[in-house]
């Protein structure tokens, strides 16, 4: 099945990273000078990058398994939708 704890992992590792980035740099951001606030920009779209890489790595799996058992994709979509449906009205 479709392992999802790589891009878990991935995004709590940009969280951690950009928390980290912005609590120490939070406190001082108006004190900052351009060069510092550009090397923050440029780690933070690096992170960004590396996330969007992993993303379609992923993407690239599911269109394999799903072109690979489109039956057992539709029906769990299918599953899915009527899960879904059905919460949204009982609510």
């Amino acid at each position: 099945m479709f392992d999802t704890r790589g891009i878990r992992d991935e995004l709590q590792a940009l969280k951690n990273d950009l928390a980290d980035a912005l609590s120490k740099r939070g406190e001082s951001i108006l004190d900052m000078s351009e060069n510092e606030v550009r090397s923050a920009a440029a780690q933070m779209s690096s992170a960004l990058k590396e996330l969007s890489d992993t993303l379609e790595r992923e993407e690239a799996q599911l269109e394999k398994l799903v072109g690979e058992h489109p039956i057992a994709a539709l029906a769990s979509a299918l599953a899915l939708g009527v899960t879904i449906g059905w919460l949204l009205r009982r609510h």
